[in-house]
């Protein structure tokens, strides 16, 4: 039996995102197969229900949930100036748990909040370690690789240019003229005072990725973004791209109907539901509903439903991983308008899995995975106006998305066995049969 140790932010309940799921799907195919596959993780301290524990004293809680051993380190949360890689406690108790758990292998998840020196702690040891790239955090403090003027970032130059997205100064950026002036101006003083904070954190996550642990990425937008950004070698970075849930089928295409337009996700300007609501609020001449799954902060709700025609709209608030099959289902066409480029797409993935077309902005995984015009379409990223005249063209020949459906239909399989294979292989070459 062999021992998997995967190490990430945080787990459930406090977060449901892409990184949880894919560590999730892995943890019980690996369990499911005969071996150990707990989770190191970090309690962020949000209102989600929560063992209670001695906070003053940094700790270590076991627990079960959905089906996964997890080792969560509680230890007071300390936001650090520049996206800080090093939190010390953390790293006594993730050797705590090294010592208790005794990986034959450690998968890094994410680092957040961690702390850089970790995978060092596991080369110390002799042991092999894996770090998947599911964002942008070891080459960008926001994560999101995007400029505080919304354009894709060149690089974080040694991360100088990392201060000015920082938001203090991105807040000034975007201020009203009679603010902007004085923000900018305080902004500037603290950034050239901290300035040494994100070079220094751009040398540790340097470091981390040119430590000896095996990098991997589900894109290859990703893997050439952080090979350009960090300056590793061209096949520094091994590619393994996500899954989609086996029970999804290809769903069939309802005709002669008003198309239903869906959104899934966080709602939140960085998913983009605002140049939906902005572009589907420009055709209201033509016949279609809109489904919304996701929550998000009241008021930018409020926000979207002001931009939205009256009554076309279904708000389902949030849903879990699992239910998206069914969801799926009462859709025609998905709209993924992400304002920055994501690193990979779960909901997009398990869509053309379910034989949905997906629209989305034209940059990072979810333009890698929607082959424009077979089973999807892309758009100019940012861009509503786009957004409203691809979706005018589309939902005005329901032809046109009974074609990229089939498009979608026809796509082959890549389940979460095909991805747990994948990685067991990566796994062989280092020494870890699984």
């Amino acid at each position: 039996m062999a021992r998997i140790l995967s190490v990430t932010a945080c787990w459930l309940p406090e977060r449901i995102d892409g990184t949880i799921v894919t560590i999730g799907q892995l943890a019980r195919r690996w369990q499911g197969r005969g071996h150990a596959a707990p989770v190191f993780c970090r309690r962020l301290g949000s209102s989600a229900p929560m063992p209670v524990i001695d906070a003053a004293r940094p700790t270590i809680v076991r627990e079960s949930l959905a089906g996964v051993s997890v080792i969560r380190a509680e230890v007071p949360l300390q936001r650090r100036f520049g996206g800080g890689l090093d939190h010390p406690d953390v790293v006594s108790l993730f050797e705590q748990a090294m010592d208790e758990e005794r990986p034959d292998l450690v998968h890094f998840h994410h680092l957040e909040n961690l702390s850089s020196l970790l995978p060092g702690r596991v080369a110390a040891r002799g042991l092999p370690s894996v770090i998947t790239l599911h964002d942008f955090h070891l080459v960008c403090p926001t994560v999101q690789l995007i400029g505080n003027h919304g354009r894709l970032c060149p690089g974080p130059d040694g991360g100088r240019r990392c201060a000015s997205c920082w938001p203090a100064s991105a807040r000034a950026v975007r201020a009203p003229g009679s603010l902007r002036g004085r923000l900018r101006r305080l902004a500037d003083v603290a950034l050239r005072s901290n300035r040494a904070a994100f070079v220094a954190r751009h040398g540790a996550a340097a470091a981390t990725l040119r430590g000896g642990s095996t990098l991997v990425s589900p894109t290859r937008f990703v893997a050439e973004t952080v090979t350009r950004i960090a300056e590793l070698p061209a096949s520094a970075i091994e590619v393994i791209g996500n899954g989609a849930d086996e029970r999804a089928s290809p769903r069939p295409c309802a005709a002669g109907t008003a198309p239903v337009v869906g959104f899934m996700g966080h709602l939140q300007r960085a998913k983009g539901p605002h140049l939906l609501a902005a572009a589907l609020a420009g055709i209201a001449d033509l016949p279609w509903s809109l489904r919304v799954h996701g929550d998000g902060p009241p008021t930018y709700r409020d926000e979207l439903a002001r931009l939205l025609p009256a009554g076309r709209t279904t708000w389902s608030g949030a849903y879990a991983p699992g239910e998206a099959e069914d969801l799926l289902a009462g859709i025609d066409v998905l709209v993924v308008p992400s304002t920055w480029p994501e690193t990979f797409s779960l909901v997009t993935a398990q869509a053309l899995a379910a034989g949905v077309p997906c629209v989305v902005a034209g940059w990072g995984g979810p333009a890698e995975l929607v082959r424009d015009g077979v089973d999807g379409l892309h758009v100019k990223p940012g861009d509503a106006d786009d957004l409203r005249e691809t979706l005018r063209r589309l939902l005005g020949q329901p032809r046109a998305i009974l074609d990229l459906a089939a498009g979608a239909a026809a796509r082959p399989r890549r389940t979460w066995d095909v991805v747990a294979d994948d990685y067991a292989r990566l796994f062989a070459r280092l020494g870890v049969a699984l």
